[in-house]
């Protein structure tokens, strides 16, 4: 049987050893084929029935380059979509977190929300009560000056004569009489309501005598009149006095409360430099010093004390 080659389009006889493409099945002179002919004979029978011409071996080559691309886009393909898969589920991981984030900053907020309402409720609490402290403390205060005034007021008829000698030739009433006469008071024992000595703690120190008048009248003519007979001494009342000497004072009579807060004052009076502490109407004063300006007022009045916060408000 006879053919045409591929290539040259002569007769070949199909019957020889000639190449024959298995993919298109035309046949090929050995010299068309691009092949020696001393080559192709001694090639195995399997190879020559596999044997492809050039078209078709590029072709197969081709197909096989693409087949290739292929392969390696998808694997691509897989690998873009496997990291895709992974970030997208890191995303869902950071949305939960990011979410779970936001419900406890918003628990958070609500809690100092309601820790701050709390804290301006008890803020206003407190300055309720500071304000309810601060009137009780002033309740208290109007309470402790009331009740020290009424302690001081039930003493208005009364003296304190302090240094008079205890003596065996006269009694105190006597005493209180004969330094009334020394003074030009008249002053008798009807006058006299109460009298008697007041204890002291001091050892060899010689007690009070505190003397209470029926009438007011008595206890400030005595008042008044010591003022022009300041050197009172114990032989103005016996001539046979062991201390002629010792000088006699007479003073208003101070509660237990206004003695304390006397010896305090002049304490801090010291301190703050102040000259002058006294008892009179009642009230104990204190003055800073007895500069007195050209219409011979003091230059600085006398402070009112009545509690122990005022030694500390007024006496700077």
């Amino acid at each position: 049987m006879s053919g045409l080659c591929k290539v040259c389009n002569a007769q070949i006889n199909t019957e020889e050893v000639n190449p024959r493409c298995a993919s298109c099945r035309k046949y090929y002179h050995t010299t068309c084929a691009g092949l020696k002919e001393e080559n192709w004979s001694a090639r195995s029978e399997g190879y020559r029935a596999n044997w492809k011409c050039r078209g078709c071996a590029s072709v197969v080559n081709g197909s096989k380059g693409n087949n290739d691309d292929s392969s390696s886009l998808q694997s691509v393909k897989n690998i873009i979509r496997s990291e895709l898969q992974s970030f997208k589920q890191d995303l869902t991981e950071i949305k939960n977190t990011q979410d779970s984030l936001m419900q406890k900053i918003t628990d958070l907020t609500a809690l100092v929300e309601a820790k701050e309402k709390r804290i301006v409720e008890l803020e206003g609490r407190i300055e309720a009560l500071s304000e309810n402290a601060v009137s009780k403390d002033q309740q208290i205060h109007d309470l402790v000056v009331r009740l020290v005034n009424l302690e001081q007021y039930s003493r208005k008829n009364s003296l304190e004569i302090s240094n008079v000698e205890v003596s065996d030739n006269f009694s105190d009433v006597d005493a209180v009489i004969k330094l009334s006469a020394k003074l030009n008071v008249k002053i008798g024992s009807n006058d006299i309501e109460v009298m008697h000595r007041i204890p002291t703690r001091t050892r060899g120190a010689i007690p009070s005598i505190l003397v209470k008048f029926f009438d007011r009248k008595a206890r400030d003519a005595l008042l008044s009149a010591r003022k022009s007979c300041k050197n009172l001494k114990n032989s103005d009342i016996d001539s046979d006095s062991p201390d002629p000497n010792r000088r006699i004072y007479i003073n208003e009579s101070m509660s237990s409360y206004y003695k304390q807060l006397m010896w305090k004052a002049k304490q801090r009076a010291k301190e703050k430099g102040y000259e002058y502490v006294w008892f009179a109407g009642g009230k104990l004063l204190v003055r800073k010093n007895g500069v007195r300006g050209k219409n011979g007022e003091p230059l600085f009045p006398a402070t009112v004390i009545i509690t122990e916060a005022d030694l500390l408000e007024k006496l700077i």
